[in-house]
């Protein structure tokens, strides 16, 4: 190591001492645990929420989530898509027929 690198040129202050010690302190920090959800955990939530609250936008983003779980060959989660799916499917058909019943009379 240069001597230019080993200590602070105005204070004098060792610096490897120093980073030894900023590690020391780094070391003994708790590491807080990794809590980010998976790709498959929020679209799973994203498609819970949308089939009971947005029937028709359910089925569509549950359909292309099941595609594209089935392309990469996520079986569990492209049956869990297609549950949803058809959950969805029939809030479609149940909000028509309710609705569509008040406007159109049938």
């Amino acid at each position: 190591m240069s001597p230019f690198a080993a200590g602070c040129a105005i204070c004098g202050t060792d610096l490897q001492a120093a980073r030894a010690e900023l590690a020391a302190k780094r070391a003994r920090r708790p590491q807080l645990p990794d809590l980010r959800p998976s790709d498959d955990a929020i679209r799973i939530g994203v498609s819970v929420l949308a089939a009971l609250f947005a029937p028709l936008m359910g089925a569509l983003l549950t359909g292309y989530f099941a595609y594209d779980a089935d392309r990469d060959g996520r079986v569990r989660t492209r049956n869990l898509m297609i549950l949803l799916l058809g959950f969805s499917l029939v809030g479609v058909f149940a909000y028509a027929r309710v609705w569509g019943g008040v406007f159109f009379g049938l």
